[in-house]
């Protein structure tokens, strides 16, 4: 099922993020505001995609803002074990501020799946922005066996019914994380005769369905097989 989009956060046409081209549903363009966690992390997924780009994927660059030397990304294995990160680094360590690996590699460049999802850790409580091109199909992300850090890459909240998952089963979970990296939040697939109706519940059996899963929000999602599907419904765009 496809979401309206009422608001694009911030549409507009800026030079590096949008072309000469009319904005349509075709290539729709914005931005959004997030703060990042003193001294924690934000796990994030990105709800734009690479602009003009021939896959659903987004690029690195596209994350700026008041972010301090230091500041990095990181990426999960199945294993919960860190398999990537990213630096921001700035003068005199680098000529162009941005993101790098520890050998100052530029990583700025770097695409990432739409619907994956990273830790964002910061120093401070400043602003960033995550810019790019809304995606007008559908995301189907692919997950195995073990932790998948994935989210909603949609630029609109969505309810958890409104993700579809294909080949989920009983005692497969999500867990939503805080700044310290502890989980404040579970839910938990479950089938008869547990419930009636099988979906997304808490630990007391309460539904889940109608709750929201903010834009950009990223979380674990825990299987007990793999090639299980997860689509992200498209917004709809006016």
């Amino acid at each position: 099922m496809k979401k309206m989009l009422l608001l694009c956060t911030g549409l507009f046409l800026a030079a590096g993020i949008a072309s000469a081209s009319p904005v349509t549903s075709e290539n729709i363009v914005g931005y959004k505001k997030y703060t990042g966690a003193e001294s924690g992390y934000t796990i994030l997924t990105p709800n734009f995609v690479k602009v003009q780009g021939a896959n659903q994927s987004f690029q690195l660059k596209n994350i700026m803002g008041n972010f301090t030397r230091g500041d990095s990304l990181q990426s999960m294995n199945l294993q919960g074990n860190v398999s990537g990160e990213a630096f921001w680094m700035t003068s005199p360590q680098v000529t162009i501020a941005g993101w790098y690996d520890e050998e100052r590699n530029p990583l700025g460049d770097l695409e990432i799946d739409a619907g994956t999802a990273f830790f964002v850790l910061t120093a401070l409580d400043n602003e960033f922005y995550v810019a790019g091109q809304v995606e007008n199909e559908n995301v189907v992300v692919n997950c195995d066996e073990g932790l998948n850090l994935i989210g909603n890459s949609s630029p609109v909240d969505l309810k958890f019914e409104d993700f579809a998952f294909d080949g989920v089963v009983r005692g497969d979970s999500i867990q939503f994380i805080d700044e310290s990296g502890s989980v404040y939040t579970e839910a938990f697939w479950m089938t008869s005769p547990q419930v009636t109706t099988a979906g997304w519940y808490d630990e007391e059996r309460t539904p889940l369905g109608k709750e929201i899963i903010p834009s950009g929000l990223g979380f674990f999602f825990l299987c007990q097989n793999d090639d299980v599907k997860v689509t992200i419904p498209a917004p709809i765009l006016n």
